[in-house]
């Protein structure tokens, strides 16, 4: 006996099932309402009777009808070489209890068909199907063949070839084809594609059965191209070669890259007098790069190639060009700024100052470009607090542009002339004339960071008295370039800088005569900086400047900083790219007549503007490092005095002295004289404080050039107390020089006294040296006293060093009467430092002309 197990099928195409061979007697499950199938097929040469026989099927009832009897169940004959098909649900009368068929010879299937709503049968649904035959069915496709691959010629693409329905089920062909039209013996399941560069390939499948007419289908089609090869040389119009704006410096200026062989250019590279090929910088786009070579003003004969993953291409043409010749001075620098409205100006100008100071720059001058009457004032009080008395400033006297004043008259009040206006200086054209007649050709770099109505007002200059070069044949003769802050790049809104007045702010972008380099108002936007922790007002520029456009005007910051529009075009002319910056390829910018700016790409253009490649946090850490750097500090200061000198020149009443990293600060009641320049200390109210923890370190140089009003009682010129605890005293007792040291963490002293040398009225330098356990003392160069003593005090300071007095814990005592010119410090000192030390005091006095014997 046999059992006929089902088989659930679902969906089109060839299926596995499971075939029963029937014996005398064979079993069946039925299920009813399950959509079962029984198929039987017939593979010998005579009929064969199939009777299915239910144990439980009696009589069927049906209304108006006597009772029919099904007890000897259903039969149907299945003729040889015939497939018959029994929707179980049709004849369920017969097929009640358990199921028995007959038949034997023939082969059966039991399936069950099943769609998305459930069990149904195979003919209909709902099931309504009569026992039969399977029909025939032509071919039809069910999904379409794919082929894949390289599409570069010489490679393989392979194929899939689909499906089809059909009863029988139909067989497939292939048929490579090329643009549409069939390939010679191309019939497998794959194509080499060598020699078929430019075609367009596809695959077409034939499904039969023999049954009516075949099903086609064409898969996905595939352009083959060429195989890569090595880019083209490069053209003479692709690039250019320049001398550059620095020593060493050549630019290569990539105007567009060769044809690349059919695989995108990754590398540029670039030969020197034939020498080794080099990665160009700058990776493989357009634009300019900047090449140091091992020489200033040298030939240099350069040549390109590109590359990609193939190869390299030739060499193209050589060009050759200077590379930059060597500036034994530092780089020449104008300042055109609108200080008043904005306070990031005086962050700028607290990077400029810091640059002119540490020699990075040489800072010819400062251009005032508002119209608001105290924007020089406020300038000139900015750089006098920077003890940059010598700079010029000059100042715009016209009404052209409208401005605002929200800190100038705070910084002139400050730090400059109260009540002073921009009348008391040179007009702004001339100033601009005179610097740059006096300058060496291509030498200055102008950077304005405000509208650029005075570059304006120069590039219309005619010749005279100053120079009989006109404004625009001074600039091509003296300028290399023009950084500017104003517009939006490559093109945006109109910016405040160059809407100010739109005539001159096409003027100059229209005829400058050499590069610019413009900042536009995105650069600054999301870049913070502002002034230095613990600075205060009064003290600090930067810190007034700030804390009056917010607390008096009500200017905006952000947790105390302000966009740094100003200060970012400033630290990029003056310290370059520094892998912060990196400028567009060269182009033209043009000025509408709203003042929206709009940058084209144009090879032989020498306008560029300027982008971020670090982050906004990085750039503004790089400027804040300066601007901290610079800072004015008022006590406790920072502690990492090393080796400083002043020279006490300001002459003007401010109460700062820069001096490195630190400031001397608090001349409190003190006076400034002249002839020579110094500090006037009363002997009743007078002193200042130099703060710094590094002013009780190990081996201690202190040393002043002072002369005394009078020779009685003790005069302080640089004291130390911590706390309740004396750390050291220096000075003058009576007629003698004294140094008081204080040890065991006490108030215990070891005092070292000179002879009665002093003079009133003559000038001196007195010098101590404090180390661990020894202290010597000297005056005008001559070592007076010495002694050894127990290990000194050395807290750090907490409040700063007193000068020209003695702090006591609650007042200040023992306050110089007399003049002071210069101080000095000096730590980690060895005895064999003491005479370069003494060197740079006699230099201070000499440069005051004092003499010292």
């Amino acid at each position: 006996m046999a059992n006929i197990i089902k088989t659930s099928v679902g969906g089109a195409g060839t299926r596995p099932v499971t075939e029963i061979v029937l014996t005398a007697t064979n079993d069946l499950t039925y299920e009813p309402g399950a959509g079962h199938v029984l198929i039987l097929r017939n593979p010998t040469a005579a009929s064969i009777d199939c009777v299915l026989r239910g144990a439980d099927s009696t009589t069927v009832n049906f209304p108006g009808a006597p009772f029919i009897s099904v007890a000897g169940g259903y039969s149907t004959p299945v003729p040889a070489g015939a497939v018959r098909a029994i929707p179980l649900d049709t004849v369920a009368a017969y097929l009640k209890g358990p199921v028995t068929v007959t038949g034997a010879g023939l082969v059966a299937v039991l399936m069950r068909a099943v769609n998305g709503r459930g069990a149904r049968s195979i003919f209909n649904d709902p099931p309504a199907a009569v026992p039969g035959d399977i029909p025939a069915a032509d071919p039809a496709i069910v999904t379409s063949p794919v082929i894949t691959g390289s599409a570069v010629a010489g490679g393989t693409l392979s194929s899939t070839l689909g499906a089809a329905s059909g009863n029988p089920a139909p067989n497939a062909t292939r048929q490579w084809l090329a643009d549409g039209v069939a390939i010679a013996g191309a019939t497998g399941a794959t194509l080499d594609t060598t020699g078929r560069a430019g075609q367009s390939i596809s695959l077409r499948v034939t499904w039969s059965n023999g049954i009516g007419s075949p099903a086609v289908a064409t898969s996905n089609a595939i352009t083959i191209v060429a195989a890569a090869t090595a880019p083209v040389p490069f053209a003479a119009g692709d690039w250019s070669l320049a001398t550059g704006l620095e020593a060493n410096q050549l630019v290569v200026n990539i105007a567009s890259l060769p044809a690349n062989g059919g695989s995108p250019i990754t590398a540029i590279q670039y030969s020197a007098n034939g020498g080794t090929w080099t990665a160009l910088p700058g990776g493989a786009g357009t634009g300019p790069r900047t090449l140091t070579m091992p020489a200033a003003a040298t030939s240099y004969s350069i040549r390109l190639r590109a590359v990609n993953a193939v190869g390299n291409s030739t060499p193209g043409d050589t060009k050759t060009a200077t590379s930059g010749a060597a500036d034994t001075s530092a780089q020449r620098v104008i300042v055109l700024t609108d200080y008043a409205g904005d306070c990031d100006d005086a962050a700028a100008m607290a990077i400029v100052a810091r640059a002119h100071e540490e020699g990075d720059i040489n800072l010819l001058g400062v251009v005032t470009t508002s119209t608001v009457s105290t924007s020089a004032p406020g300038l000139r009080g900015n750089l006098d607090a920077y003890r940059l008395q010598s700079i010029p400033v000059y100042a715009y006297q016209g009404a052209v542009g409208t401005y605002n004043d929200r800190y100038s008259i705070q910084m002139r009040d400050e730090f400059g002339v109260p009540g002073q206006t921009r009348t008391a200086y040179q007009d702004d054209v001339a100033g601009l004339r005179t610097m740059l007649a006096a300058a060496p050709s291509a030498s200055v770099k102008l950077i304005d960071i405000g509208a650029p109505i005075s570059t304006a007002r120069l590039l219309a200059s005619p010749a005279d008295g100053i120079s009989p070069l006109t404004g625009a044949e001074l600039v091509a003769a003296k300028v290399v370039g023009l950084w500017a802050m104003a517009g939006n790049f490559p093109t945006g809104v109109s910016e405040y800088n160059m809407n100010r007045d739109v005539a001159s702010s096409q003027a100059v972008y229209s005829s400058w005569p050499t590069p610019i380099y413009a900042h536009g108002g995105e650069v600054g936007a999301t870049i913070f900086t502002g002034p230095a922790p613990s600075t205060v007002y009064g003290d600090d520029p930067v810190k007034t400047a700030f804390d009056a456009f917010q607390n008096i005007y009500g200017g905006t910051l952000q947790s105390g900083r302000r966009q740094s529009w100003d200060p970012a075009t400033v630290h990029h002319a003056i310290y370059g790219n520094q892998a912060l910056y990196t400028l567009s390829a060269a182009g033209t910018i043009a000025i509408d007549g709203t003042g929206v700016s709009t940058w084209t790409v144009n090879a032989s253009g020498n306008r560029f503007y300027v982008t971020k490649t670090a982050s906004d946090a990085a750039i503004a850490a790089a400027m804040q490092a300066l601007i901290d750097d610079y800072a004015v500090i008022a006590p406790p200061g920072p502690s990492n005095a090393v080796n400083r000198f002043f020279d006490l020149n300001e002459g003007n009443g401010s109460p700062t002295q820069r001096g490195g990293t630190l400031a001397m600060t608090r001349a409190s009641g003190a006076t400034w004289r002249t002839d020579p320049v110094g500090i006037a200390h009363s002997g009743t109210t007078s002193h200042m404080i130099l703060p710094g923890a590094g002013l009780n370190a190990d081996d201690l140089l202190i040393g002043a050039v002072f002369r005394l009003d009078r020779i009685t009682g003790t005069q302080a010129l640089a004291a130390l107390r911590v706390g309740v605890t004396n750390q050291y005293q220096f000075r003058a007792n009576a007629a003698a020089l004294e140094a008081v040291v204080f040890t065991g963490n006490a108030n215990t002293a070891t005092i070292l006294a000179s002879p009665s040398l002093l003079v009133i009225g003559d000038w001196a330098m007195a010098v101590v040296r404090m180390g661990d356990m020894a202290t010597t003392l000297r005056l005008n160069g001559v070592e007076v006293a010495s002694a050894s003593h127990p290990v000194r005090n050395k807290a750090t300071p907490d409040a700063g060093v007193a000068i020209a007095g003695r702090y006591t814990g609650s007042a200040y005592t023992d306050l110089l009467d007399g003049d002071m010119i210069g101080f000095g410090y000096a730590t980690n000192a060895a005895l064999t430092d003491i005479a370069g030390f003494e060197a740079e005091l006699r230099a201070i006095a000499l440069a005051k002309g004092i003499t010292l014997s």
